[in-house]
């Protein structure tokens, strides 16, 4: 096929060819970069490939966001096929290349410039991607062998995006960018040390949303604030250091690797290590947070002087206006901070959440630290229907491109009052607690009365509702109200506390359930679902509360054995039945048969070496993960 007939194809498929030396891999053309922004038209295509000239894609925008994976060995790219799901690798186009090396093409809404993902011992290039400003060679150049159809290159979500970099970090063997410290006198040092052998991993990250999983040759594995599995970094053991993948983690780098007081220096202290030094230094005595300065006379009031006020409810029972803030916190992948976004963009057009009732449109301020107001809140609030104007949020990052993150503390408390009168906001969302918390321990209690006084002040002399998004502690067998992270005082300084709780027999069904309500009754339980098909609905008063969900949770771990013994026969008749079958098929028929996925990998795990997994000889990279049942010696399964 003539390479004009081969640009037209990928002309078609949205990509933008561009001419290529043969014998090289420059260019041909000085004007290509043009085409970085937009493809060629089919004219200039006739024109610079009538002569069977070698070809190259443009990366970025010019490619509807064309994204590649360039491994330059095939042993790291085998490595990392071993990591990445099955499922997503399957649907990946794939080049081979003349030196066995592979490119991996995907599109992506959010992509970046060409950046090193993982480097050799030597510390050549290993893998790296071709971005906005790159490009690669590809077929109809000898030597280069696609795998998949270019009309049929996927689109990732940011997440997916995110685990191909996060593996492909994970094969780094070079030298890794420790974040420089400060100097600090001796005796700072040892007060540093002191303070790294006491405090451990745990202590740093948990607080904050981390996640630990498992352990394997000494390193455990932390998922970042806001996705439920794979490795956004690794720790290598409590006297290690801590090693960055993911991007998505501000303030900290991929790439980067940070002591325990680094860390713990640009997570708590926007990376002052002076400042951060000082917190850590033994107190002689009891630390005190925002002291009242008197600058008139307190006056003192009988009761019959003081004025009687009825609350003002934003809605009643759940938030009250004007009083203190809300308290709403839940396991990850509950949707509270979803739910909370509906509640807003529903009061920006008038709208009382869950119900019919029309009241006039509420304005709101918006504080995310773990969702990117451009990539990812405006984009829910937009699907949610809210109306644009009557919300705000704090720019991310400066002028210069370095992160701007508000923490509220003093200075940022009132930055947050000033701000909040100006727009005249009612409702100030403040998502998480941990990111905006000043202190260094949230289970101190004069921290957290300090923290949630500040937030009280706001709501009073601003007349407005702050909520505020917290994580939950890992006991699973506590009563709702003291599932809150940190010091109890976080739960009891709010007037209203609202916990999101998901059923344990309809994973499908989420409410709201009222924890605190000492202004009022309890109110009904305020059911949702949203998934990624339907997006978020509200479905009226629900009957999930905590304690029924605990209920619900004690009771399936009696049945589980039962369901887990069941869930293995059936893996086991259907392989048999099927003659071997792709993993994913099989996951999704277990789903189809009443096998909640948990239930499926469980089981699937304790079949141990009953059950063989392995990929088709002949189909490369792209060829799905078969199962079937071993046959063992003595023809038993």
């Amino acid at each position: 096929m003539k390479s004009f007939d081969i640009a037209k194809q990928f002309l078609k498929a949205g990509l933008s060819p561009i001419p290529i030396k043969a014998g090289e891999k420059r260019p041909a053309i000085p004007s290509w970069k043009e085409y970085q922004e937009r493809p060629m038209s089919e004219a200039e295509a006739a024109h610079y490939f009538t002569n069977g000239q070698h070809m190259g894609i443009a990366a970025g925008v010019g490619s509807r966001n064309l994204e590649v994976i360039d491994f330059d060995e095939i042993d790291y790219f085998e490595a990392w096929c071993k990591m990445v799901d099955p499922h997503l690798l399957t649907r990946l186009v794939i080049i081979q290349t003349p030196s066995g090396g592979r490119h991996v093409l995907y599109r992506c809404n959010k992509i970046d410039g060409n950046k090193i993902l993982a480097r050799t011992e030597s510390g050549t290039v290993a893998i790296e991607t071709r971005g906005q400003g790159g490009y690669i060679v590809t077929y109809p150049t000898p030597g280069y062998k696609p795998f998949g159809k270019f009309a049929d290159i996927p689109t990732l979500s940011e997440e997916e995006r995110e685990d191909l970099f996060s593996h492909a970090y994970l094969l780094h063997k070079g030298q890794d960018l420790t974040i420089p410290e400060r100097t600090f006198p001796q005796e700072r040092k040892r007060q540093v040390g002191q303070w790294e052998t006491t405090t451990s991993w745990a202590d740093l990250l948990e607080p904050l949303g981390w996640r630990r999983g498992h352990t394997i040759g000494g390193n455990t594995h932390w998922t970042r604030p806001g996705k439920t599995k794979g490795t956004s970094a690794t720790t290598n053991g409590e006297d290690g250091h801590l090693y960055v993948f993911t991007s998505n983690a501000p303030p900290l780098e991929p790439g980067r690797s940070y002591t325990k007081f680094g860390a713990y220096s640009f997570l708590y202290h926007k990376g002052d290590f002076h400042f951060a030094s000082q917190q850590i230094r033994p107190k002689k005595t009891e630390r005190v947070y925002d002291p009242p300065v008197q600058t008139t006379p307190r006056k003192w009031l009988c009761f019959d002087e003081i004025d009687e006020k009825p609350i003002d409810w934003l809605y009643e029972p759940y938030l009250p206006s004007g009083i203190g803030y809300v308290l709403v916190y839940g396991d990850s992948n509950q949707g509270k901070s979803t739910a909370i976004l509906a509640m807003v963009a529903d009061f920006s057009n008038g709208k009382i959440p869950n119900s019919d009732i029309k009241i006039e449109p509420v304005r709101s301020i918006i504080l995310s630290a773990e969702d990117s107001a451009h990539y990812v809140v405006k984009p829910r609030l937009k699907q949610l229907g809210a109306n644009m104007k009557m919300i705000m949020a704090p720019e991310e990052f400066h002028e210069d491109g370095t992160p701007n993150p508000l923490t509220l503390d003093a200075a940022g408390a009132a930055e947050l009052q000033a701000q909040v009168k100006a727009f005249g906001a009612k409702i100030v969302v403040i998502d998480p607690l941990t990111a905006y918390f000043d202190g260094d321990n949230i289970n101190d209690r004069i921290q957290a009365r300090a923290w949630t006084r500040r937030i009280t002040n706001i709501a009073i002399s601003c007349g407005c509702c702050p909520i505020v998004v917290h994580h939950v502690n890992k006991s699973t067998s506590a009563q709702g109200r003291y599932r809150a992270a940190g010091n109890q005082d976080l739960f009891d300084a709010s007037r209203s506390a609202l916990m999101a709780v998901q059923s344990q027999s309809n994973p499908d069904d989420y409410a709201l359930s009222h924890e605190k309500y000492n202004l009022s009754v309890r109110g009904d339980s305020l059911g949702y679902t949203f998934n990624k098909d339907f997006g978020f609905q509200w479905t009226g008063a629900s009957d999930l509360t905590s304690d029924l969900v605990q209920i619900q949770a004690e009771f399936a771990e009696h049945v589980e054995p039962s369901k887990l013994k069941s869930c293995q026969e059936w893996i086991l008749e259907t392989l048999e039945g099927n003659g071997g079958m792709p993993s994913v098929d099989l996951k999704k028929g277990a789903k189809q048969a009443g096998y909640p996925a948990r239930t499926f990998e469980r089981a699937k795990s304790e079949l141990g070496r009953k059950l063989r997994t392995f990929k088709v000889q002949g189909m490369g990279p792209t060829a799905p993960w078969m199962v079937e049942v071993r046959q063992l010696e003595g023809g038993d399964v």
